[in-house]
């Protein structure tokens, strides 16, 4: 399969290069070879913990959805990740999207969705901009989850 659009993938958990949880290491390994960490990074969401890694979703903890507008509001929802830049779409997205469920099982509704969103960030010259990249977002039910408000997940 062909991946059009962007070459950035923002990650906020298991994926991110601070990352210590035995959860992803490989794949962090994986995707250190495969790409190359353009700085920290911020998406519009919120962020959720169940306790081994995060799930971002778009909806605010009250069930209403967010707006991709939410980068010029602070007040709303945002996530604090690392931007990566992907050397080959293709070959990351094939084993990153079983890594996180999608198309695995077709008898049940994937979890993760990966879309293309807006994200914050700061180029070469430390000027923030916002480029557009591809998130991993929760779908699935809440239950049992914290959320962690002010976006950031360490472990």
């Amino acid at each position: 399969m062909v991946t059009t659009g962007p070459r950035l993938l923002f990650v906020y958990g298991t994926l991110k290069s601070t990352a210590s949880s035995a959860m992803g290491r490989g794949q962090r390994a994986r995707l250190d070879a495969a790409s190359r960490i353009a700085g920290r990074a911020a998406a519009a969401g919120y962020l959720f913990d169940l306790g081994g890694y995060p799930w971002l979703v778009l909806r605010r903890p009250d069930g209403a959805s967010n707006d991709a507008r939410f980068i010029a509001n602070k007040n709303m929802g945002r996530v604090t990740g690392e931007l990566r830049e992907l050397a080959d779409r293709d070959d990351v997205f094939s084993w990153l999207d079983v890594y996180e469920g999608i198309g695995v099982n077709a008898q049940e509704a994937d979890a993760y969705r990966r879309e293309i969103l807006p994200v914050i960030h700061r180029d070469a010259s430390g000027n923030e901009v916002v480029s557009r990249a591809w998130i991993y977002i929760y779908q699935g039910p809440l239950t049992g989850a914290r959320l962690l408000s002010d976006g950031v997940w360490q472990v």
